[in-house]
């Protein structure tokens, strides 16, 4: 299965990757440009990186990669998508696979911030809505399912991303807040 086929961002500020969960034998992409590369098996040269820099840690975790693309393509950079090139990659193995609290948070509160970096202003209420109909889907099937800890982290998140969007610094939040408390033996 295909996780990364290039990346998109959407005129409402969506990032997603192309070509996600399609079988490879029906994805015939030739190769080419795209708006973003994805850390986790992107090949960049010494002078891209003495260029624009590293991945910026503020991010915490999601979409680091997709800002660094925005800051390589305002230097110039063309980014690309080469479908020839294969890396096997444990997809969530970090956060815990599926939609956890951990990355239920930190994809809503990266996304804020990458829109607050590079979204031009008149378009930030139009990524608000799109980010709120995305979290209500979310949310909608995090109660569905009984898990409220996802639920309440969707709700931190955008919380978080809308004071973000409205131009306060992001909230110091660590990772292991959101782990599973530990259980009694």
């Amino acid at each position: 299965m295909i996780w990364f086929a290039g990346g998109l961002i959407g005129g409402l500020g969506l990032i997603r990757h192309r070509g996600v969960n399609v079988k490879e034998e029906k994805l015939h992409d030739p190769a080419g440009p795209t708006e973003y590369v994805s850390g986790a098996a992107a090949l960049l040269g010494r002078s891209a990186l003495e260029s624009v820099g590293l991945l910026d840690p503020g991010y915490v975790m999601y979409v680091e990669d997709v800002d660094w693309s925005a800051r390589a393509r305002e230097k110039g950079l063309v980014l690309w998508y080469e479908p020839q090139a294969r890396v096997w990659h444990h997809v969530s193995a970090t956060s815990g696979g599926g939609l956890t609290p951990l990355k239920a948070y930190y994809r809503l509160r990266s996304g804020g911030l990458f829109l607050a970096r590079h979204a031009r202003s008149g378009r930030r209420p139009l990524a608000w809505a799109a980010y709120l109909a995305w979290t209500v889907k979310l949310l909608l099937g995090s109660l569905a399912r009984g898990d409220l800890r996802s639920a309440g982290s969707l709700l931190l998140g955008f919380f978080d991303f809308t004071r973000i969007l409205l131009g306060a610094k992001p909230p110091v939040r660590r990772p292991e807040s959101f782990a599973r408390p530990a259980t009694r033996g």
